[in-house]
């Protein structure tokens, strides 16, 4: 007696095309399908061959002692349904069908861990092949970004001509600079700028901007200090530069090393420009504090000066402005004045020189030209 159809396709070399699809019946004694012509085609349960025929084991074949025919079939509520006859043949055939299928899905989930993982071990290391890549990089590409910023830059700002201030602010820069070592022969440089906002900014290669306001919200020549410092330490660590090849790309670091830099620059022209890509990550800006506190620590100076500065910048709630921001996105206040603070607890012993430095003078001709401007 028939039971339940399932849908399968019959391979045999009698007809026409060489398969058709049909019906395949479970009996008492085996499968059969009947075709639209009428002919009758059986196998039975003790003749039977099970086999996978694609890796997945959803597709499978099923012949028997004729070999001029057999069936194929997807659907695996026939095989559950031939494996309840209780026919020894079948039922060890299922079984090893049944291990063989999950020894694939095994394997399958051992070569995606094996690729996840990969992935996720390339994903942690590309920082550091990345910052291995920069490191080989010659300075000099750094002061060509540098020049290109200018270009971008030069326009936006008015310069303070004052050869007292300049001078003093140089003399803070070549004490600094004192306590570098031999590698960092970074040409720092300062241009003063006529601009009320308390900020300063490096571009990459050593070229440093100073606010006349940074000058006006300071109380002492150490608190400046600290914020040339903080500059020096964006250009020390090539920040600058690892974030405009981080905006552009892996593949132009590859062809940076192999000394094509006329590309990075002119596409770095055109990122220079764009505020949203070009902010320093705050672990660069955490990373330039302490290069600052360091400097400071060398140089004699207290480095708490820093942390002062921080304390006066959040009570005044001043923060970098918008046209800033492809330069610089700082941490927030607290956080900064924090670390600093952990940093020189850390330090061995808190150096106290002073600056020799005509602080009031600098404070009264900024407010003389502050009155007849």
């Amino acid at each position: 007696m028939a039971e339940k159809e399932y849908k399968g396709t019959l391979f045999c070399e009698k007809l026409k095309t060489g398969r058709c699809g049909v019906k395949i019946n479970l009996t008492d004694t085996g499968i059969e399908s009947i075709t639209q012509d009428g002919e009758l085609f059986s196998i039975s349960y003790n003749l039977i061959k099970i086999e996978n025929i694609e890796p997945t084991g959803k597709i499978f074949k099923l012949s028997g002692g004729n070999e001029s025919f057999h069936f194929v079939s997807h659907d695996k509520s026939l095989l559950r349904k031939i494996n309840r006859t209780g026919t020894q043949n079948v039922t060890e055939q299922i079984k090893t069908i049944n291990t063989s299928n999950r020894n694939l899905l095994t394997k399958k989930f051992i070569i995606a861990g094996i690729v996840i993982g990969f992935f996720i071990i390339l994903y942690l290391m590309i920082p550091v092949l990345f910052n291995s890549a920069i490191s080989l990089l010659p300075k000099e590409l750094d002061e060509q970004l540098g020049q290109v910023g200018m270009l971008q830059i030069q326009d936006e700002f008015i310069p303070f001509n004052d050869t007292f201030i300049q001078n003093s602010i140089d003399e803070i820069l070549v004490i600094l600079k004192q306590n570098l070592g031999p590698d960092n022969d970074w040409q720092f440089k300062i241009i003063l700028v006529h601009n009320e906002v308390t900020n300063a900014f490096a571009l990459p290669g050593g070229t440093i901007f100073v606010f006349t306001g940074l000058l006006s919200n300071s109380t002492s020549a150490e608190e400046v200090a600290g914020v040339i410092a903080h500059e020096m330490g964006h250009v020390i660590n090539r920040h600058g530069i690892k974030r405009i090849a981080q905006s552009i790309g892996t593949i132009i670091i590859i062809q940076l090393l192999f000394g094509d830099s006329e590309g990075f620059l002119e596409l770095a022209a055109e990122f220079l420009t764009v505020a949203s890509v070009n902010n320093y990550s705050q672990s660069q800006e955490r990373e330039a504090d302490k290069t600052s506190v360091e400097l400071m620590y060398k140089a004699g100076l207290n480095p708490a000066a820093f942390s002062e500065f921080f304390y006066r910048l959040k009570e005044q709630g001043g923060e970098v402005p918008d046209y800033l921001n492809w330069l610089s996105t700082h941490p927030s206040h607290d956080e900064r004045i924090s670390a600093i603070e952990d940093m020189v607890d850390d330090l061995p012993e808190t150096r106290s020189d002073s600056l020799d430095i005509n602080w009031e003078e600098i404070q009264n001709r900024l407010n003389r030209y502050s009155r007849f401007k």
